[in-house]
């Protein structure tokens, strides 16, 4: 009869290969796609021709839109004593940004992606917003500004 100890040591590497996420989990080609037309008679078909088509045309676009920004806060209504508040890329709203005390913002490097300021905190109380995506570099007035969104799009 085995030793006690060979028993462990078998029971203890069985468990460990069944136990492996690589055998326990099944794998799917992610670039298999299965199209299927109903035909005449209500039965559906499988059609590769259309999932070829369909997966060319998927190729083709952008992964995700991704929208750019660079926003100064500055403290005199001339725009100078600024803090950079954001310079990112960003493919959704980001949430709402402290801008303490902004008099003036230096909007710059757009790239389908749109200001939204507050006279309050955690952007509450009157709104105003930057919009367009001119070129360039943009000073915006903005007197009594405390918190800043920035939103995807242009309008």
């Amino acid at each position: 009869m085995a030793s006690f100890k060979a028993y462990t040591i078998n029971l203890t590497f069985m468990l460990a290969f069944f136990a492996s996420p690589i055998l326990a989990v099944p794998r799917n080609n992610v670039n298999t796609m299965k199209v299927f037309v109903r035909t005449d008679d209500f039965a559906y078909v499988e059609s590769p021709e259309l999932a070829t088509a369909i997966a060319v045309e998927q190729a083709a676009l952008p992964v995700e839109k991704r929208s750019h920004i660079q926003v100064q806060a500055c403290t005199n209504a001339d725009c100078t004593s600024c803090r950079t508040v954001l310079n990112a890329d960003f493919s959704g709203n980001t949430g709402c940004l402290s801008a303490q005390s902004t008099a003036c913002l230096i909007i710059s490097d757009i790239t389908s992606a749109q200001v939204w300021y507050w006279n309050n905190n955690n952007c509450n109380g009157n709104l105003s917003k930057f919009q367009g995506c001119p070129s360039g570099s943009t000073n915006v007035a903005s007197p009594g500004t405390n918190s800043i969104g920035i939103h995807t799009g242009c309008n």
